[in-house]
């Protein structure tokens, strides 16, 4: 089926998609500057915040692993809205103590965390179902949301998630993901292999 006439069919779906979209990035974009602001006030390489989140990210993805094991079949819908979830709840609690130790402040910090990780998990379960029946559909969704965020966001994120230039970084969120969604083989054109040619394509620059 045509993608523009899917997207004719689906007008609601797409307007809010793109609000959730647009919620992430503005959320994503407040909290890297309270957190850049308060690592800048105490003299703390930007940098080196981000890669302290990666490491962390990398320990609690390999407790996730006993939690949640690759499954023998893909997992259904229900099955993957908890783990996501759960992921993202483990994810939010871990950046929350990183960054108010680094001086942000948890007030404002929580304000954000709080709508964008309900953003998140819509966006990514959204994206994941949509690939089952209307994989084309599913694609430029992603693509409208990967365009929506800067490129600094964007390889950011995808840094922290462990997508690197020769492919996912072991231990990271991303493989635990692969393993979890597809095992080994990922199948072309998926939602997954998009966003891994994304930092591919950046160091071929």
């Amino acid at each position: 089926m045509d993608v523009l006439f899917q997207l004719s069919l689906f007008p609601s779906k797409i307007s809010k998609f793109k609000k959730y979209v647009n919620d992430v990035a503005s959320a994503a974009t407040s909290l890297r500057d309270v957190v850049k602001g308060a690592t800048e006030q105490r003299g703390i390489s930007f940098d080196s915040v981000l890669e302290e989140f990666q490491n962390t990210f990398r320990a609690l993805i390999e407790e996730l692993k006993e939690q949640f094991p690759p499954p023998e079949e893909a997992p259904g819908h229900e099955k993957r809205t908890l783990v996501i979830n759960a992921v993202l709840n483990r994810m939010e609690g871990t950046f929350l103590r990183i960054a108010i130790k680094h001086g942000a402040n948890e007030e404002v910090l929580k304000n954000h965390t709080s709508s964008l990780m309900a953003s998140v998990l819509y966006i990514v379960v959204t994206i994941i179902d949509l690939f089952e029946q209307h994989p084309e559909l599913a694609l430029t969704l992603l693509r409208i949301a990967t365009g929506i965020f800067t490129q600094e966001f964007l390889f950011a994120a995808l840094r922290i998630f462990g997508f690197a230039a020769l492919g996912p970084t072991k231990g990271s969120a991303a493989a635990w993901l692969q393993a979890w969604l597809f095992g080994p083989a990922v199948p072309k054109g998926s939602w997954f292999s998009v966003l891994q040619r994304i930092p591919m394509a950046r160091a071929k620059l």
